[in-house]
């Protein structure tokens, strides 16, 4: 159990604990935000302005301080232990991911083929050589 709850909760990022928290203990993100800091007695930014950009997506750069994400991450574990943790708790953090794993293949490049590659590396061998060979 201990391998899939590390792995299971490495890969959440702090927006989606709080969401997966949240979902358990049927409280409204901003309750379990206010819980978890009041739990550890660590004064973070008030709810609206760190919610500003609360998003699902695995690209999510909002950071909880770390003693307040080390008590989310217990609370799943406890909630492993319980047996209060089941997979309907995740389909927003799921939907989440699917949707930005469908972004990702939409937003990727054409590949380029060998010649393309070649002549670009051509290309920028002859601009270093030709500032090289002005200066030396």
């Amino acid at each position: 159990m201990s391998d899939i709850y590390l792995g299971l909760v490495d890969s959440l990022t702090d927006c989606q604990l709080i969401s997966v928290v949240s979902s358990v203990q049927n409280y409204t993100h901003e309750q379990t935000y206010k819980l978890a800091h009041e739990q550890v007695h660590v004064e973070g930014d008030p709810w609206d302005l760190w919610s500003r950009n609360f998003s699902l997506m695995p690209t999510n750069k909002l950071k909880l301080p770390s003693p307040v994400r080390i008590e989310l991450e217990e609370a799943i574990g406890k909630f492993i232990v319980e047996g209060r943790l089941r997979t309907d708790h995740f389909a927003s953090v799921l939907t989440a991911n699917m949707v930005w794993e469908e972004r990702q293949g939409l937003a990727r490049p054409p590949r380029r083929s060998f010649t393309d590659k070649l002549l670009n590396y051509a290309m920028w061998f002859m601009v270093f050589y030709t500032i090289f060979s002005l200066f030396l």
